[in-house]
């Protein structure tokens, strides 16, 4: 009985990895991209891109990035040194 106890719960602790998945996205980020998606103000849509790249800094880096690189490449002008800062934190 031990050793088929010890077996099972080696099996999930080695499993158990396996059949996690990553975190839906929150309700933050719902609404985040909404309004980037829905959003007729260019200002509107460059802080909710830039505060969805601050929140996936950690979550999911590969998007931020990507967030990061549409930043620069859309809304960066070369004397907004706030922006370059929050663009460099993405």
């Amino acid at each position: 009985m031990p050793k088929l106890f010890k077996l099972s719960f080696l099996l999930l602790l080695v499993g158990q990895p396996l059949l996690a998945q990553d975190a839906k996205p929150d309700a933050y980020q719902d609404s985040l991209q909404n309004v980037i998606a829905t959003s007729a103000s260019g200002e509107t849509k460059k802080e909710a891109l830039f505060l969805l790249g601050e929140h996936l800094v950690q979550r999911d880096p590969d998007l931020a990035e990507k967030i990061a690189e549409d930043l620069k490449r859309s809304y960066l002008k070369g004397s907004d040194s706030s922006n370059i800062l929050r663009i460099n934190y993405i």
